[in-house]
């Protein structure tokens, strides 16, 4: 709205502008998602920016404008999709690494493996180790594991007295 565009074309242009992605065919996901729209009687703005937005120039100024936001979003830190197998490979090496450690009973990667919660058992690790715990296992996962992506990693020390009344 700054540069005098009409913000609902600009908004629905960026969000369908990958849609060509879940397409199949031989032609780049920017040609067959704008040949859907089209047949799909979308706004020719749209249809035009959904084709041009990877385009060295890119056609109109919401061809311009669709470009950058997905230059933007591309650049962000675990913006695209790991392919399956590192996804996984790299969720089963975090957990791996919390579980070599003694005092340790379970790990769970969340979120992606930006999260890592570590179950310790409260009568082996007392509070002050548990915090040097946490920095082991941090030291571990950056020598050995990726963090272009931060992982934040929680340790869980809890005693639970359960008193039941009743038959």
């Amino acid at each position: 709205s700054e540069i005098g565009c009409d913000t609902y074309i600009a908004k629905r242009a960026g969000m369908l502008h990958d849609i060509g992605k879940a397409i199949e065919g031989d032609s780049s996901h920017s040609a067959a998602g704008a040949d859907f729209l089209s047949a799909c009687g979308e706004n020719e703005i749209i249809v035009s920016a959904v084709r041009h937005h990877h385009d060295e120039a890119a056609a109109g100024v919401y061809g311009a404008i669709v470009k950058v936001a997905d230059s933007i979003s591309a650049s962000r830190a675990g913006a695209r999709m790991e392919p399956a197998e590192s996804y996984f490979t790299r969720v089963k090496n975090l957990e791996s690494i919390a579980k070599g450690f003694d005092g340790v009973i379970s790990a769970y990667a969340l979120q992606a493996g930006r999260e890592l919660r570590v179950v310790i058992e409260p009568d082996e690790v007392d509070d002050a180790s548990a915090e040097i715990l946490a920095r082991r296992i941090k030291e571990r996962v950056c020598s050995q594991i990726d963090t272009s992506v931060p992982v934040k990693i929680i340790l869980i020390r809890e005693k639970r007295f359960v008193e039941k009344t009743g038959a």
